[in-house]
């Protein structure tokens, strides 16, 4: 919980490192002690998925070491997607796992992995998709956007623009719906002022087509109307 209120704080990264490492201690030491207890299993997840982030996750604050990331991300899925199996009702969970798979996926493509890097999103769409059905739970209807939108700059920068596009433009319409509906929320204007920015950003494509182009330079202009 501490973690969590400090996550955003400029210069935390070394406080967080010690807060998660001494919790992932402690929950190590417990789940040697409670093999299938699901509850602790899920709460071990979580503290792998802090740890990667801390030692290098993709456009955040980290400490530089990626390649260890890469071990603690799978150690979260792991453990998380037997609870997935036998309790398919348990949200957070469920949440939790499609949050490590994507941040698995952008690592990747940092790391020059793009074939896992679009392969791994696609799963973590899938399952936010299933959370965000029926269209009430605002915080599932953001991530399910926010997916699309790192799966289309993964296809984008593995070579296949335009397969890309598509799921930008659903990530920017579901975006568009929830500040239509909670008009007060900076962070989603802020999430809906990044995604018209990430689109612009893989529109033109390599052959600069002018009506891409414009098009682009038209949700720079929206994105930065946000942003001010």
């Amino acid at each position: 919980q501490v973690h969590d209120a400090i996550e955003d704080l400029p210069g935390s990264t070394a406080a967080r490192e010690l807060m998660v490492n001494t919790a992932l201690e402690y929950l190590n030491t417990l789940a040697k002690e409670a093999a299938g207890d699901l509850s602790l299993q899920q709460e071990l997840a979580d503290a792998y998925r802090k740890v990667a982030n801390i030692q290098g996750q993709a456009y955040g604050a980290n400490k530089g070491r990626p390649r260890a990331a890469l071990e603690s991300y799978p150690r979260s899925i792991s453990l998380l997607t037997p609870v997935v199996a036998a309790e398919p009702a348990n949200r957070k969970a469920r949440t939790s796992l499609a949050q490590s798979t994507l941040q698995q996926s952008r690592l990747f493509l940092l790391l020059g992995e793009p074939a896992k890097a679009t392969a791994a999103p696609r799963r973590s769409m899938e399952m936010y998709e299933a959370l965000a059905a029926g269209g009430s739970d605002r915080e599932a209807r953001k991530n399910l956007a926010n997916a699309y939108s790192v799966h289309s700059y993964n296809v984008d920068m593995g070579g296949k623009q335009d397969a890309g596009i598509p799921f930008a433009r659903k990530g920017i319409v579901i975006l568009e719906a929830l500040v239509a509906e909670h008009p007060q929320d900076s962070r989603l204007q802020f999430e809906l002022g990044r995604a018209y920015s990430a689109l612009a950003s893989i529109l033109p494509g390599p052959e600069r087509d002018p009506a891409l182009l414009e098009e682009s330079l038209a949700l720079n202009r929206k994105g930065l109307a946000v942003d001010e």
